[in-house]
């Protein structure tokens, strides 16, 4: 595998907060409470750029549509 390749596959924190559009600290908040998936390496955290893919997709929801908004109406006061 050469360099490019590497460097491509692995995500800083820096790059997964502008992949994600999150502020660097929702990150680590992420990674600390294991919401995520990433590697510790020392103090340091890396991302596997197909396993944040994966992470995402496991994580979208679909929209609602107005079908089923309206098959469950709220109860009005």
């Amino acid at each position: 595998m050469d360099k490019e390749k590497i460097e491509n596959k692995y995500l800083t924190v820096k790059d997964v907060a502008r992949l994600l559009k999150l502020n660097i600290n929702t990150v680590y908040y992420l990674c600390y409470h294991r919401q995520i998936p990433f590697v510790s390496i020392g103090r340091t955290k890396r991302f596997d750029r197909d396993k944040i893919n994966s992470w995402i997709e496991k994580n979208s929801h679909d929209i609602i549509t107005e079908t089923s908004v309206n098959a469950h109406p709220r109860r009005c006061k």
